[in-house]
């Protein structure tokens, strides 16, 4: 197929992370020799497969010894200047065994950013490194820096990143997939009674981000920090340590050692490998990705599983019926499988089961017996999925429910007042008549730990009368009254959509409102707020797509958006609907717009486009 697309074109093409010249061979009979200036750049660690492959060989320098010390030094102590001077001889010759190498500069300072206090432990660190990559640029030398970040770990939090090459190699996941799979695996510890464990969880994993272990990969609107990844090399090292611990058994692992001598634990199929043949009674945790789909074994095979996460693959055809068998079930995930089937009806047989996560599935209802899951943390519906009344009666260690469409039962909205320990509620409400409104505010006055809200709904709600609890992060609510959102003391990001506003009516944010708000998102909406002085006063982020014709129009012909007195904007979108205004309401727009950029006291990047045809307006 990409040898018939560029067979006429030129095309210039980057490879990147080549280990092998066999994998080279297959690609290249894809490609064209057509005369037409073709390029292709391909990147390799290996120089063996540099030399064979390609004709111009380039070698990335390493870093200078400025810009070496540049990353040392700001990762330890904020800056050279304010490195001790005791520290200056110790520092400079680890920077040298660094090689100018800059995933060796992060994680030594990472791991050096914990022991500032004791010049003892940089000498004993120094010497351990031995030559460095100075005198060995090699894989095996990068290794030998990357254990020692390893081996200084706390035993949990080993644990923890031993776990990590269950995934393959750059995969992004997503942060709470991770954490609720800890918890399944036990590998959180309470430290007192009424800590949560995500939080538990969470703590670590920013550590092992702290110590550059892993890496954010991906930052969504009002999701910090949503997904993350880890570098190939960290990869590599934790999956030979894992294997060598018998702690994860990937698919190659399997094909390589057939006779399978040691206990299969915690099993990850990533690519067909034919049928699966190892034993399957002592596996904990079985992952498998969509690729290896054809190799999924039979579930009546497992005896003693704990994770079952098959996120991402194709079920359409498979048969669920057995998993209300599994007993000892924490984690079932289910996301982004299309499965469409019914859960078993013996479902709440499953007593210790933590995490259900059936997103983005075709599960039309859920079975009567999940009102007994009382240690489920997690639920996550798909928006058609069908409740029964009372199935939240007796979920009470609930601490996220998405996804979930309200019902007309007499018990449900006062069912939901009895989650007292939910930090994410997402709902839909568009069905609701506005007594069971008026109950459904009740029932939010009594959690507490609400960091998350999410409602869908029909008609603007009157909040004047809901006091927010204080541990409230984040708000994503439509159509809302922006006096009553100003008003939540703890709200850091906003997310409104398709909201309405009356016919000649502004939005207009005053002073003292939005207190800690760092990001603010209204989209497909017609009209967005004006900032006055004293509002806002941390706002970094701001996304608007409005109509310019209903903006003129609520403005007596002008566009204002107060940005001049947010001394604190980094960023500004704007996408501007321009469809049915006149020629001078579109210039007046832009005029508009550019003022706002000018007068913006902390020169914020500008990203102005029309939404009909995406090209940038000035």
């Amino acid at each position: 197929m990409v040898h018939y697309n560029i067979i006429a074109l030129g095309y210039f093409i980057v490879i990147d992370d080549i280990w092998d010249v066999s994998l080279w061979e297959k690609i290249q009979y894809s490609l064209v020799e057509n005369n037409l200036g073709c390029k292709i750049i391909i990147t390799t660690r290996n120089r063996e497969v540099a030399e064979k492959i390609g004709s111009s060989i380039y070698n990335m320098q390493p870093l200078s010894d400025e810009i070496s010390g540049i990353l040392f030094y700001g990762r330890i102590f904020g800056s050279r200047e304010m490195c001790p001077e005791e520290f200056s001889v110790v520092s400079t010759k680890i920077l040298k065994k660094c090689g100018g190498v800059p995933l060796a500069i992060c994680t030594i300072s990472s791991l050096l950013a914990n022991k500032k206090e004791n010049i003892a432990d940089w000498d004993e660190l120094c010497g351990s490194i031995g030559s460095g990559l100075a005198k060995d640029p090699s894989m095996e030398g990068m290794r030998k820096i990357m254990s020692l970040s390893y081996y200084d770990l706390p035993s949990h939090l080993k644990t923890c990143l031993l776990y990590l090459s269950i995934f393959p190699e750059d995969f992004d996941i997503r942060v709470d997939r991770l954490i609720l799979r800890w918890m399944a695996e036990d590998f959180i510890k309470q430290v007192k009674t009424g800590d949560s464990l995500y939080e538990i969880g969470y703590g670590y994993f920013i550590e092992l981000v702290n110590r550059s272990m892993i890496q954010f990969s991906e930052n969504i609107f009002g999701k910090v920090y949503n997904t993350w990844r880890v570098h190939d090399v960290v990869l590599d090292l934790i999956c030979s340590l894992a294997k060598e611990e018998n702690f994860v058994t990937l698919s190659h692992d399997i094909e390589q050692n057939t006779s399978q001598q040691s206990k299969v634990r915690r099993l990850s199929l990533q690519k067909t490998s034919g049928a699966t043949s190892c034993e399957m009674s002592h596996v904990r945790s079985f992952t498998i990705f969509n690729p290896a789909i054809d190799s999924m074994p039979m579930l009546s095979s497992f005896h003693a599983l704990r994770v079952l996460d098959m996120e991402g693959c194709n079920l359409q055809d498979h048969n669920l019926s057995y998993v209300g068998s599994l007993v000892q079930l924490r984690y079932l995930g289910l996301r982004d499988t299309r499965y469409a089937g019914e859960l078993p009806k013996d479902l709440g047989k499953l007593q210790f089961l933590q995490t259900l996560d059936l997103s983005d599935t075709d599960v039309k209802e859920l079975p009567a017996s999940i009102m007994w899951l009382k240690r489920l943390v997690v639920l996550r519906l798909a928006w058609n999925t069908r409740l029964r009344s009372g199935i939240f009666r007796n979920l009470t260690t609930l601490e996220e429910l998405s996804r979930v469409t309200f019902i007309e039962s007499t018990n449900f909205v006062e069912d939901l007042g009895g989650l007292t320990n939910l930090r994410e509620l997402q709902i839909n409400l568009q069905a609701m008549d506005q007594s069971s409104m008026e109950t459904f505010l009740l029932s939010l006055c009594y959690m507490q730990k609400l960091r998350e809200l999410s409602i869908l709904a029909v008609s603007v709600i009157n909040m004047e009368d809901w006091a927010p609890p204080h541990c409230l992060r984040e708000f994503v609510l439509r159509q809302q009254d922006v006096d009553a959102l100003g008003r939540l003391p703890s709200l850091e990001i906003l997310y409104l959509e398709k909201y309405k506003v009356a016919t000649g009516e502004t939005l207009t944010v005053n002073s003292s409102m939005f207190p800690r708000l760092t990001m603010w998102s209204s989209i497909r909406t017609s009209i967005v707020p004006v900032f006055r002085r004293g509002s806002a006063p941390r706002l970094r982020d701001i996304n608007f797509h409005f109509s310019v014709w209903n903006m003129m129009e609520a403005w007596n012909g002008s566009l204002d958006f107060g940005l001049e007195n947010l001394g604190c904007l980094e960023k500004f979108i704007a996408r501007v609907n321009d469809r049915h205004a006149t020629e001078q309401e579109r210039e007046a727009a832009v005029e508009g717009l550019r003022r706002a950029r000018d007068t913006n006291p902390n020169g914020a990047t500008f990203d102005v486009r029309s939404s009909q045809h995406y090209h940038l307006l000035f």
